[in-house]
């Protein structure tokens, strides 16, 4: 892989709150902003590009494709040296690194759990939609945050929302070595005839646990899959958690339940001896929107989940 030279920058502002290949698979599900979003949304803060790497909010530059690519990393207060598991958001079609990190409150999650942050700008504003998986770039910036950072390399969690989730989906299909688990929202895993995009067994994949949470009423990414407006298959969201269980020896069934989640979203467990999960969450309710109880129900499951 090739190495990209960064330029890090630190913030002047408070402690609080990658894909391989050249595959060319187009976005086909481009969403809207959550309404929270639209209240809630700010200007993407520019921190100095001076000083040393510590606590806060950094910038990580590179040039790639012809395009200077910009991710947010933040770096939690601690008073131990020991290595902290990192957390790689990856926002949907719209938006930007502030999406997750601020409009959705990541940054404080990040702060509490004790985990590194990376969010990177991986988007329509950012990327061609011939590269709408955007895999060099994502994982350039985490390989290189995993080598240079003071990141547990057996705790490096992927969240996706909408189009972030099915780049989720990639990076765990292809990256399986270095991903211990991926949290995955309103997305799907792909579709028919590009399994070599996003299958864990085209791709010879580890074992990785994986949350998803989805709405019924998602009118963008419909929970059952089906043709899309250009004509292609998207398979459903059961069927590719089905996979995922398959992969890493999970068998259905355990009545856990995760904390946060209302009782009315049906929950459905794969448990496997070695501790790792595929949990589906279905709430009836929800449309194409992150839903206000899911940063506490995955941080509860990502600190569940065995290291790699």
């Amino acid at each position: 892989m090739r190495r990209r030279s960064f330029v890090v920058g630190l913030a002047a502002m408070g402690a609080g709150c990658g894909m391989l290949g050249n595959a060319s698979e187009t976005e086909t599900e481009p969403e809207q902003a959550d309404e929270g979003d639209k209240k809630k949304k700010k200007k993407s803060k520019e921190p100095e590009e001076e000083g040393a790497k510590g606590p806060g909010q950094h910038w990580l530059e590179a040039e790639h494709d012809g395009k200077t690519r910009k991710s947010l990393l933040y770096i939690p207060e601690s008073d131990s040296d020991a290595p902290k598991p990192l957390l790689f958001a990856l926002h949907g079609v719209k938006g930007d690194a502030n999406t997750l990190f601020e409009n959705k409150n990541f940054g404080d999650m990040c702060a509490k759990n004790g985990w590194i942050g990376l969010f990177p700008s991986t988007g329509k504003d950012h990327v061609d939609r011939s590269n709408a998986l955007d895999q060099e770039y994502l994982a350039s910036v985490l390989e290189q945050v995993i080598a240079e950072e003071n990141v547990d390399s057996k705790r490096v969690y992927v969240v996706g929302y909408s189009a972030g989730a099915k780049k989720a989906y990639h990076l765990a299909a292809t990256h399986s070595e270095q991903i211990t688990a991926i949290v995955t929202h309103s997305g799907r895993i792909g579709h028919e005839g590009d399994e070599k995009l996003w299958s864990p067994t085209e791709n010879g994949a580890g074992k990785v646990s994986v949350l998803h949470i989805h709405g019924k009423q998602d009118p963008k990414a419909t929970i059952g899959g089906g043709k899309d407006k250009n004509g292609k298959m998207a398979v459903g969201v059961m069927d590719g958690l089905k996979l995922w269980a398959d992969n890493n020896g999970c068998e259905k069934g355990g009545s856990e339940r995760p904390a946060g989640a209302p009782d009315s979203v049906k929950v459905t467990n794969w448990v496997s001896g070695s501790g790792h999960k595929v949990v589906g969450l279905v709430d009836p309710d929800l449309g194409h929107s992150w839903a206000d109880y899911s940063n506490k129900v995955l941080a509860g499951f990502l600190n569940s989940v065995p290291p790699k």
